[in-house]
């Protein structure tokens, strides 16, 4: 069997299980893999069931987009999750990952038994792209690279197009890879729970003081964040900051992605909706109004 039969198939069983409940379109599913011992149960101590809770959130999550879109002029988007259900509003998060993907590729290495986690600390910590290139070799050639960090991607309930993207493309770098909003915070919930993961999750918790703005903010929380700018079209660019965490409360973790394209194009714009979309979000932690995932 070769890697990319591979990899579908690994694919394949995690988008057989169907969700019990979600906000967004059956289509766009893509549940637990039945098979993965180390994927949680995803529990919540809401009075209601979670499908239900996570339908009202989708429709509060719509009034905030087009508040903070309205507001600071940006195409925003944002999904909430206990590790299985999601609620989302807004635009997909279909564009490139940037560095939100140096997640999945550092757990990978752990996973291939990496020993040294100060390269890990430099690629989580601050973004370094030397360090992340080297995790990421550390891993094989292209093709192994991208495979085992997908299957770290599908372990956590959360994939992405990271093999397709760097064995289609020519010139096509992980950062590339698309990796939608609902995706990235099933994925981020169950993180901690995937093999291997210890290293990056702590790391994600001591972000650089000058990455610390949105989700790295909060109390408790374990982010990645990643921004650039990409062709868009012939001679425009699209330029994106996103961020992904998994963030601890006293009921049990969350899993959340936020995103902003600016119209003006510049990172401080990003910024500050990222930063309302957070403050929004915690305002729903406070309030004991998202399901957690409570055990793994």
């Amino acid at each position: 069997m070769n890697s990319k039969t591979r990899l579908t198939g690994l694919i394949s069983i995690a988008c057989t299980a169907a969700l019990s409940a979600c906000t967004i379109p059956a289509s766009e599913e893509v549940a637990a893999p039945a098979t993965s011992a180390a994927l949680p149960t995803a529990t919540t101590t809401s009075r209601i069931a979670p499908e239900d809770a996570f339908a009202e959130l989708a429709e509060e999550l719509e009034e905030l987009i087009a508040s903070v879109n309205d507001e600071y002029e940006v195409d925003a988007g944002i999904a909430l999750s206990d590790g299985e259900h999601v609620a989302h509003a807004g635009v997909d998060g279909e564009s490139s990952a940037w560095s939100t993907i140096k997640v999945p590729i550092a757990i990978a290495a752990t996973q291939n038994g990496l020993e040294d986690d100060s390269v890990i600390e430099l690629a989580i910590t601050e973004s370094d792209n030397d360090a992340s290139r080297i995790l990421w070799n550390f891993l094989g050639d292209t093709e192994t690279a991208a495979l085992a960090a997908e299957e770290v991607m599908v372990e956590g309930n959360g994939p992405s197009t990271l093999y397709d993207t760097v064995t289609t493309y020519y010139g096509s770098s992980f950062g590339n890879a698309s990796w939608p909003l609902i995706n990235q915070a099933r994925f981020a919930a169950n993180l901690e729970c995937i093999d291997g993961a210890g290293p990056t999750y702590a790391a994600m918790g001591d972000i650089v003081e000058w990455q610390s703005d949105g989700l790295a903010g909060l109390d408790d929380a374990h982010v990645k964040g990643g921004w650039s700018d990409e062709l868009e079209t012939a001679n425009e660019y699209l330029y994106t900051y996103r961020q992904l965490g998994a963030v601890v409360t006293d009921s049990g973790t969350v899993g959340v992605a936020i995103i902003a394209h600016p119209d003006d194009g510049s990172h401080e714009t990003a910024r500050a909706a990222l930063d309302e979309l957070t403050a929004a979000f915690k305002d729903m932690l406070d309030d004991d109004r998202i399901p957690t995932r409570t055990e793994c």
